[in-house]
């Protein structure tokens, strides 16, 4: 027997998550000592974390809902992995006691992370590619594995998972912003992961909307398809 949530508790559990998620960076902001830089991100994960929220809430039944685990349990652990990564990080750093992180802190981190400025750059770059495609995805959006609308306009005419990609492009830079051995570790297995589970949701895609392979032939999976010819329009 598969796992199966209730439609109607995943969505208050998804709104659940996004508003805690919301509170936490407002709870981050204040007091804050952001730099101009710091604000424009903070103002950039506060807007995506918004529009997830409002996408649990104003998104329809799925055609086809999540079952099982690798449905269920693996997106969810996808994406809270990077939240993990940068929080374990941090963390590291806070309890470590003063003569360990003398010894070992350039191992584990750069100071202050300005010695890589264009990390930030890329930091952005990731989040407003993630921002680009929810505005397409809006209730359509689901962490876990499911079809509801077969989405290929906007940034999906070009790839055919901007949010993935937008995701993994943060991370990266976040790891090169602050580098060490637990960040590109857990970095490198998320990108892994990340792959996979893309491909378990092209699986539910082509199972539910017969002209997702023909869509998928011409269209990247995370980046676009230079010279590939589309098989079919993009309003389809």
């Amino acid at each position: 027997m598969k796992l199966i949530i209730d439609p109607t508790l995943g969505r208050y559990a998804g709104m659940g998550v996004f508003l805690f998620m919301i509170a936490w960076q407002v709870f981050r902001a204040w007091g804050a000592n952001f730099d101009t830089v710091g604000w424009i991100r903070w103002s950039l994960v506060t807007i995506l974390f918004a529009q997830f929220l409002g996408a649990y809430i104003v998104r329809t039944a799925a055609r086809s809902p999540a079952q099982g685990w690798k449905e269920l349990i693996f997106p969810f652990f996808c994406a809270a992995l990077p939240i993990a990564i940068i929080e374990s990080h941090h963390s590291l750093y806070r309890w470590l006691p003063q003569d360990i992180q003398s010894q070992w802190l350039p191992l584990w981190m750069s100071l202050s992370g300005k010695s890589h400025p264009w990390a930030l750059l890329g930091m952005a770059i990731g989040e407003i590619i993630t921002i680009a495609g929810m505005l397409t995805l809006r209730g359509s959006f689901s962490i876990a594995t499911e079809a509801r609308e077969l989405k290929t306009q906007g940034l999906y005419a070009w790839i055919r998972h901007p949010l993935y990609t937008g995701e993994m492009i943060s991370i990266v830079a976040w790891s090169c912003h602050w580098p060490s051995p637990l960040a590109w570790g857990g970095t490198i297995i998320f990108l892994v992961l990340q792959v996979w589970r893309a491909m378990n949701e092209e699986k539910k895609l082509a199972s539910v909307f017969p002209e997702y392979p023909d869509y998928a032939k011409g269209v990247g999976r995370f980046l676009p398809k230079i010279f590939a010819q589309k098989s079919q329009d993009s309003d389809t």
